[in-house]
């Protein structure tokens, strides 16, 4: 947490052509998917929170894809005609035992050395940063850019190295408040890519259990503690049958009895923490990569006897970068990613349809917007 003495008001706008927006649905849940992957010959989207997406131009043949369904491919003529695209999950099946340090999870850990980046590679992104204070919007950031890491993991015989990262952006937007006596400090671009990527699970302290797809395609290997007085972290592995690899991991943790900490006058807990990461094979290189991360965390606040609750949300897209770019960074990769600031580039938002705005977004835009005089794309600060 921290204090602030500035009111910062950055405000964006994004065109979305509402013939072109579709959903992405779970036909077996009723509900929307959110952060499929939708990919045609040269050009992708993200699906939004809402299962919203949109693409322009489409010809030949859209795959979409989203870790734990069913892959589906539609012709343009369907997307075209259809406003909703289904998808099936798979459907798996318990197999009641206790995994060991022998069988399937020993074997998925062995895999880290052979199938995962452990040397150089480089990646474009998309990331998106959403902070609700009491439900309702607070800030939103987005990130375009490029990104070099030494290593994907912090493993023994190849350890992560203190300058891991490179990161360099090229495009941002944001909007949002700040309050002079209580904010939100977001992550910093180092602290954010190490947490995604820290993903083991000591069977120490974990009990794993077998459930196995009816294709018998995946393996999902689901994870409760040994002990709930120790943790209340749970999670999953989703394992490739055929290679024993892992290509999704699942971490909660959710406890709302857990004990406040103090900083001054302020009581703060995290309530709830949720990191889902999805890898892909390099086509180039043949190792696995991250290609996918959404992480959550939910933080209540005590000031005074003002209580507020702060949920944050980060959406990490990459693709890999097989060339060898000179990728040096043009951010300090420790500061509160809101703090940033990178020339706004119109012509790129204009044109973006990695991951649309809901509906709700735009509102909270045009709230931001209507707090002064609308200038596009200016930082205004009122400095009392």
């Amino acid at each position: 947490m921290k204090k602030i003495i500035i009111l910062t008001l950055i405000c964006f706008y994004m065109k979305i052509n509402a013939q072109n927006k579709k959903i992405i649905w779970d036909d077996q849940e009723r509900t929307p998917i959110e952060y499929a992957t939708v990919k045609s010959s040269d050009n992708y989207a993200i699906s939004n929170e809402n299962g919203e997406f949109s693409m322009e131009n489409l010809k030949g043949i859209l795959n979409i894809q989203r870790l734990g369904y069913q892959n589906i491919e539609i012709s343009s003529e369907y997307f075209i005609k259809n406003d909703t695209i289904k998808m099936m999950p798979y459907v798996y099946q318990l197999e009641e035992i206790v995994v060991t340090k022998d069988d399937k999870f020993k074997k998925m850990v062995n895999t880290i050395l052979t199938d995962y980046a452990l040397e150089p590679h480089q990646e474009n992104f998309f990331l998106r940063v959403i902070l609700k204070k009491n439900n309702e919007y607070y800030k939103i950031i987005d990130f375009s850019g490029n990104i070099e890491r030494k290593t994907l993991f912090d493993v023994s015989s190849k350890p992560m190295p203190k300058n891991n990262y490179a990161v360099n952006i090229k495009n941002m937007r944001k909007v949002g408040f700040e309050n002079r006596d209580l904010d939100f400090e977001m992550l910093s671009f180092e602290n954010f890519f190490t947490r995604i990527a820290t993903i083991y699970l000591s069977p120490k302290i974990y009990n794993f259990k077998n459930n196995v797809s009816q294709d018998n395609s995946y393996t999902k290997l689901e994870v409760t503690p040994k002990d709930l007085n120790e943790t209340k972290t749970t999670g999953y592995y989703l394992i490739n049958n055929n290679d024993n690899s892992f290509n999704e991991v699942f971490i909660s943790n959710k406890d709302n009895n857990i004990e406040f900490s103090k900083k001054g006058s302020l009581r703060y807990r995290t309530t709830n923490y949720e990191l889902k990461t999805n890898f892909k094979r390099n086509e180039i290189s043949n190792k696995y990569q991250l290609n996918m991360a959404v992480f959550k965390n939910n933080v209540e606040t005590v000031l005074d006897n003002d209580k507020n609750n702060f949920e944050i949300t980060y959406i990490y897209y990459s693709t890999p970068l097989n060339s060898n770019s000179n990728i040096k960074n043009n951010i300090n990769l420790n500061n509160d990613m809101f703090d940033l600031n990178i020339k706004y580039n119109p012509e790129y938002w204009k044109n973006h349809e990695i991951l649309p705005l809901t509906n709700e977004m735009q509102e909270f835009i045009n709230k931001v917007n209507s707090t002064g005089k609308n200038s596009d794309f200016r930082t205004k600060s009122n400095i009392k």
